[in-house]
């Protein structure tokens, strides 16, 4: 539409202002963000219009930009195996949408404080901005978080003391409970040490019996 022969000028205006706005000069138009907008172009006078159309529109798509990851997250270091869950990140990064992270094969969360880890190990943590008004889901990246593990406190067991025969079995040591593992006896220095019963013998005679401390999978250490 355009304006001629004593036609007034052509006025414009934009049905979303939060798409598209029209400029300052006739016929520019400023895009404002993703979405949809109708632009309307009318001959503001009629009167003497020589055209038989006196107003035109056009509709304009803006689509989404690529979402992206502007500042990573940060890992936890110098992480240590409590016993209890342990945030792994300490800061959650930024990007064009909410930062969204998952542990492993787990579900998308955008709560910082529920990206843990309880046992210690290696732990992949996955993140990414969620889509927003302007840009589109970003593509996921990793990090990796480490949990070490903690020392075990062994412990000695003790000789039983004042044993005499009965035809009885008698336990040969009082046993004790080490923090982060088991004790294991076995019947020579050399033995497997796998069996996690207290020794015992029925029949009168001197014993020797060997142990050692073996930790589980979340403490290291132990003695043998």
């Amino acid at each position: 539409i355009a304006s001629n022969n004593g036609d007034s000028g052509v006025v414009y205006s934009s049905s979303n202002n939060n798409v598209c706005s029209t400029g300052t000069q006739p016929g520019t138009i400023n895009i404002k963000g993703a979405g949809s907008c109708t632009i309307t172009a009318t001959v503001g006078n009629t009167n003497n219009c020589t055209y038989s159309t006196t107003a035109a529109t056009y509709t304009i798509t803006v689509n989404k930009a690529a979402g992206s990851v502007t500042t990573a997250p940060t890992p936890n270091t110098n992480l240590i195996y409590t016993g209890n869950n342990i945030q792994l990140l300490s800061a959650g990064g930024s990007g064009t949408g909410t930062m969204l992270f998952k542990v492993g094969s787990g579900s998308w969360t955008s709560t910082l404080s529920s990206v843990t880890g309880k046992s210690a190990g290696t732990y992949t943590v996955y993140y990414k901005a969620s889509a927003s008004t302007n840009y589109n889901e970003s593509a996921s990246a990793s990090t990796s978080v480490t949990i070490a593990k903690a020392a075990m406190t062994c412990c000695t067991p003790t000789v039983k003391s004042g044993l005499v025969y009965n035809g009885s079995s008698h336990a040969l040591v009082n046993d004790c409970a080490p923090t982060g593992g088991d004790i294991y006896y076995a019947t020579a220095s050399t033995g497997a040490g796998s069996a996690t019963t207290v020794p015992s013998a029925t029949t009168a005679g001197t014993y020797n019996r060997w142990y050692k401390c073996v930790p589980d999978s979340n403490h290291s250490g132990g003695t043998s």
